[in-house]
């Protein structure tokens, strides 16, 4: 099972299980695949719409390196962090000096917060899209 880039789906964010509220629903039209977003609850005028982008089915660094960013810890799948760390080279990154290349901080912050014991800290809420 892979991943795909829907296009207009894909510009939805997504949030925490609790703050999802749209289902993207594959259709069928004359035998071409399209999709639709479907509400899963009442979407208020000016409100975001989040989807699922899985991440309860992916380990933190699985959805870091698809996405750029995390959930809360809760909202991944459990993973063994030593291994995660060992392979991230964790113990051997050193904070990136400011103007250095923006990806280089976000790993390091990732290291920072799954692999140095600052969990609790993690970003939660929406993220993604456009």
């Amino acid at each position: 099972e892979g991943s795909e880039l829907v296009p207009l789906v894909d510009k939805a964010n997504t949030a925490g299980a609790a703050g999802l509220n749209a289902d993207p629903l594959p259709v069928f039209d004359d035998g071409e695949l399209k999709y639709c977003l479907q509400a899963s609850r009442d979407i208020f005028v000016g409100e975001e719409i989040l989807v699922d982008y899985q991440s309860q089915s992916a380990s933190a660094l699985a959805f870091f390196t698809t996405f750029g960013f995390t959930l809360g810890a809760d909202e991944h799948e459990d993973e063994d962090d030593e291994d995660m760390c060992m392979n991230l080279g964790a113990d051997e990154l050193p904070e990136p000096r400011e103007g250095e290349e923006s990806w280089l901080h976000n790993v390091w912050r990732f290291a920072e917060e799954y692999c140095h014991g600052n969990k609790e800290s993690k970003p939660k809420g929406r993220r993604g899209g456009a």
